[in-house]
């Protein structure tokens, strides 16, 4: 059974819109979908976010955020760091979903 905070991440990947219009935050969003994911595969997984690609991501959204919504004409401009961080961070969710992925394989493998 679902609870309420996985129901509210699986709601937010959804295209209907809660009436309430509560989003989650791009990185609780991507944490608790790895939680939910490491729960529902029954694997003892926690998602990497000390290292310097969790950085790299969080500056990757900064700077996303920047684009989206930009307050000056200079904030609609990206950088080659801009562009190093949304690389890292492409690498970093693609190892960390890989990473996860193994653990739920291994656990299938010991429970047969």
């Amino acid at each position: 059974m679902l609870s309420e905070k996985d129901l509210e991440t699986l709601g937010s990947l959804s295209v209907i819109v809660k009436s309430d219009g509560k989003f989650l935050s791009l990185e609780k969003n991507l944490k608790r979908t790895f939680e939910l994911a490491a729960r529902i595969w029954g694997v003892n997984f926690k998602l990497d976010t000390c290292s310097e690609s969790y950085k790299d991501f969080l500056a990757a959204k900064a700077a996303r955020n920047c684009l989206t919504y930009p307050k000056t004409f200079y904030e609609t401009q990206i950088t080659d760091q801009d562009m190093y961080c949304y690389t890292v961070t492409g690498w970093w969710v693609q190892e960390e979903f890989s990473r996860l992925f193994k653990m739920h394989l291994e656990n299938l493998k010991t429970n047969v």
